[in-house]
């Protein structure tokens, strides 16, 4: 059976489309009807741009400062731009160092109703010098009135569970005014569906569900990427995303999607170096002061997630297998490369 049609049998919602006489053939598994293969819109929603600060001045140079205030962890300096499709925001001075950049490095983000013109912006200027972090891909479609998020993501089920992929729910007001997310805000890939028309008061087209892909990192650089030569291609692989996470179809138009890269992950002694180097002024104050850290560490521990327990697993099974001196010599070592 395919993906397409394995869970289509386990829901039956039928209803109108909005501003058709009758039914159209499903779309979404489970029987859900929304408008057959054509999208009301699709554009990007979010874009977090890491870029070197040459990379920076082009964006400077095609954009001005406006008038407000914002702030980002990480940034002594931030600032408001007008640029084509509206307002973004520059965050520079970083107060750490990065692998690649050192301290020569920004970051641009836009959001909302600002970010449909960001791939756009960015094109003339190539590859080089910037990292996409962060890409959120919307599609509005057309739905009935009484259409909830638990309606589009309950038949899926049993296709995303078999995935490992966890589910969620946020809002206030019954099932169609709560918003429904598959995968953990830590991970690389995550959906929200949620109705447009109902969380936004201004809002004048129609009942709609919006279904929102997230990607983070690997995922996200690489989807921006392919925007960048070209923008079918882009949504061609959002929806390959989204179909392979859930099994949930919007499109017969489906590219491959690309192969996530290996992350080497630092070892022990780098970590330390790495910590050491970041906040060490910072450690080093807090002792001054008196202030018993055990004690704020033993908070961590009982509050940290399942995923962070996890990851922390490997972490001090390397660090157990290392002898005291070895790992301070090997930290040691990192550190004085840093400088």
């Amino acid at each position: 059976m395919s993906t397409s049609n394995r869970y289509r049998k386990e829901k039956n919602i039928s209803g109108k489309v909005s501003g058709q006489g009758e039914t159209q053939p499903p779309l979404l598994t489970g029987g859900v009807r929304l408008l057959q293969n054509v999208h009301k819109f699709r554009g990007v929603d979010w874009l977090s741009l890491s870029t070197s600060t040459t990379y920076a001045h082009k964006l400077c140079g095609v954009s001005e400062k406006k008038d407000g205030h914002i702030n980002a962890l990480g940034f002594s300096e931030h600032e408001l731009r007008t640029v084509m499709g509206g307002i973004c925001q520059r965050h520079f001075k970083p107060t750490a160092k990065s692998k690649k950049y050192g301290l020569f490095y920004e970051l641009w983000n836009w959001t909302g109703f600002n970010a449909q013109a960001s791939v756009a912006m960015n094109r003339p200027f190539g590859f080089a010098g910037r990292k996409c972090t962060r890409i959120d891909i919307a599609f509005d479609l057309r739905c009935d009135k009484g259409l909830s998020p638990f309606d589009v993501t309950d038949p899926l089920r049993g296709f995303y569970e078999e995935k490992g992929i966890i589910d969620g729910s946020a809002g206030e007001g019954g099932e169609c005014r709560t918003s429904r997310y598959l995968g953990s805000k830590l991970a690389d890939r995550r959906i929200r569906f949620y109705r447009k028309d109902l969380k936004e008061s201004n809002w004048q087209f129609g009942p709609c569900m919006r279904i929102e892909l997230m990607l983070r990192r690997d995922p996200a650089n690489k989807l921006f990427a392919a925007m960048i030569r070209d923008e079918n291609e882009g949504y061609s692989i959002a929806v390959a995303h989204i179909e392979d996470m859930c099994g949930l179809v919007l499109s017969d138009d489906v590219s491959a999607i690309p192969e996530r890269e290996i992350v080497v992950r630092s070892s022990v002694a780098e970590t330390m170096a790495a910590m050491v180097f970041q906040y060490g002024r910072m450690l080093d104050t807090v002792a001054e002061c008196g202030i018993d850290l055990n004690s704020l560490l033993e908070l961590r521990r009982e509050t940290m997630g399942r995923a962070t327990r996890f990851k922390d697993k490997a972490f001090l099974k390397e660090a157990h297998e290392l002898l005291p001196a070895d790992l301070i010599e090997q930290a040691e070592q990192s550190y004085r490369e840093r400088l």
